[in-house]
């Protein structure tokens, strides 16, 4: 599967929702890791899925584009003191 969230649409919570469908449908098909390629300036998906509560691992970079390998959280909202 490929999510990909075009510029323009921040601030409306775009992709916050696709993760969360995102975490939902993978923990209900059993599946603890998946991973996340993105540009390099891509800062807000890594802080994104840090606030879902997962652990984040950087495989490498290349071309601009870095990929990181992402177990999922047990939790499907992100934590209460993260969005303070």
């Amino acid at each position: 599967m490929s999510l990909t969230v075009a510029e323009g649409p921040e601030g409306r919570c775009v992709g916050r929702r696709l993760l969360t469908r995102l975490i939902g449908g993978a923990r209900r098909a059993g599946i603890e890791t998946f991973f996340v390629s993105c540009p390099v300036s891509s800062r807000h998906t890594i802080e994104l899925l840090w606030e879902f509560g997962a652990e984040v691992r950087e495989l490498g970079r290349e071309g601009g584009i870095v990929e990181f390998e992402v177990s999922l959280p047990k939790l499907l909202e992100p934590s209460a003191e993260s969005s303070r």
